[in-house]
């Protein structure tokens, strides 16, 4: 799937308490074998190098430079499974909400648009719109298809499935009160063993739909070495 992701253009990954399942070795092994850099605001792991608070991108729009900063968050009170054997190596993980207002307020400082991942339920991170209505996007992996501005003006973008046989990229530009345009943007098929169901035919036609292409193409085209410039991937 990562390797999937980066032929779209993947740059970065927000480290969700499900990925702490896989364990110290896979992780580290996971890191070390990609160029995405993992990032979390509130996961932390001793002696994790390949761990980031956040990342600050540099891009062209409109003829100016934009700098993006991009950090992510996950829900507390998972459970890490049975591979953290380390007392000393155990993961943690800190309020997501208090760490987002914290990270606000640091990417505030440095960059001009602020990006929140979120492995966290959407409605609860509505109700906190007092201190997290400053990110210029929220994009969540925890919930349905949903492409609707939040309350409070918050542009969302929420994962539509999590089947794992397709994944794309998309081109998210604001658009007032609409909350933003999801333009143009790419499929590729990540893996061929897993059926073909109505229900992922339909989220694929919507998707390409929404890219202004014809209702019966089903089948992804493969991604371009290069997806383009696009303000958020």
């Amino acid at each position: 799937m990562l390797d999937g992701l980066q032929r779209l253009g993947l740059e970065f990954a927000n480290v969700s308490a499900r990925d702490l399942r896989l364990g110290p070795d896979s992780l580290r092994v996971l890191a070390d074998s990609t160029s995405v850099q993992f990032i979390s605001a509130n996961v932390t792991i001793p002696g994790a190098g390949w761990l980031r608070p956040y990342v600050i991108l540099s891009r062209q729009v409109g003829g100016r430079t934009l700098r993006i900063g991009v950090t992510g968050v996950s829900s507390t009170g998972a459970d890490f499974g049975p591979a953290w054997t380390d007392p000393d190596l155990q993961p943690a993980i800190s309020d997501p909400i208090a760490a987002a207002a914290q990270m606000l307020h640091t990417l505030e400082g440095q960059t001009d648009l602020q990006v929140l991942l979120a492995y966290h339920p959407v409605p609860d991170l509505e109700k906190h719109l007092d201190v997290l209505g400053g990110y210029d996007l929220l994009v969540s992996g925890a919930g349905d298809l949903r492409e609707s501005p939040a309350k409070g003006g918050l542009p969302v973008v929420l994962s539509p499935g999590t089947k794992c046989k397709f994944a794309g990229w998309a081109t998210v530009r604001p658009n007032g009160a609409l909350g933003f345009l999801f333009t143009d943007g790419d499929l590729v098929q990540l893996d061929t063993k897993i059926p073909d169901d109505p229900e992922t035919a339909k989220r694929v036609q919507a998707y390409r739909a929404r890219l202004g292409e014809p209702p019966s193409a089903t089948q992804p085209a493969q991604a371009a070495a290069e997806p383009g410039p696009s303000p958020v991937h």
